[in-house]
């Protein structure tokens, strides 16, 4: 399963996932993208649930949509919004808790409950460096909601080991999506300068995608409870 596939980083590991031969239960809010993305995966047998991370029902949605357990989860939905802490307030953190982190974490509960995810299995959650690694003006919320995420997934990794599921959190750094490079916040000039404080330049999502495919696979089989760092060197400086 891959939340948040209809767009940057879910929908290009959607596909990377079909090619290497998974069935893939894709999510998201967009019709149109979602539908977008299922119409171009490989193989056959995968399933599409259109539902919004903000709305009450989201967690039995994605749960009734589950036949039979799955092998592994990657929670790429995420939302993010540059705000200085001085203008911070509740209804924006409400909303990117929500999001980021109390969704991802009840759908992981509801299906481990249910015993909706098979014994091998793997849980990635999607992280940040930014507020987690290095601070920057204007992600204190952010970098909150992503480090919960890290802090919880330590000690679930603790509690699912027993039936051989393993939990990591993945912590790109910054990515070419719509999510950073679109929202036109950020000018172009702004953009090219940050790009030159990594070594390797920015990431793409296929970068992102194919290490979550390591992760979900069981060439992972022996970690559990490690965030796992893909910044294209930045954290080093």
């Amino acid at each position: 399963m891959i939340t948040g596939a209809s767009s940057g980083i879910g929908r290009e590991s959607a596909q990377v996932f079909a090619q290497a031969g998974a069935t893939v239960i894709i999510t998201g809010r967009n019709v149109s993208r979602l539908e977008e993305v299922y119409n171009c995966l490989s193989g056959s047998g995968h399933t599409m649930v259109v539902t919004d991370f903000l709305s009450e029902n989201v967690i039995v949605d994605i749960c009734n949509s589950i036949t039979e357990p799955i092998d592994g989860i990657l929670h790429s939905a995420g939302i993010s919004q540059a705000l200085p802490y001085k203008f911070s307030s509740y209804k924006v953190m409400e909303k990117m808790m929500k999001t980021n982190f109390e969704v991802p974490y009840l759908l992981t509960q509801q299906l481990f409950k249910k015993r909706l995810i098979n014994s091998g299995g793997s849980v990635l959650f999607l992280s940040s460096i930014g507020g987690c690694k290095m601070g920057s003006a204007g992600i204190s919320i952010y970098g909150a909601s992503k480090n919960a995420l890290n802090a919880a997934m330590r000690v679930i990794a603790t509690e699912m080991a027993p039936k051989k599921i393993r939990v990591n959190s993945l912590l790109p750094g910054l990515v070419r999506t719509n999510m950073i490079s679109g929202d036109g916040v950020v000018t172009q000039d702004d953009y090219n300068k940050e790009e030159l404080r990594y070594p390797l330049g920015f990431g793409v999502p296929a970068d992102v995608a194919n290490t979550a495919m390591f992760f979900l696979s069981d060439a992972s089989k022996w970690i559990t409870g490690t965030e796992f760092v893909i910044d294209g060197g930045v954290t080093v400086r």
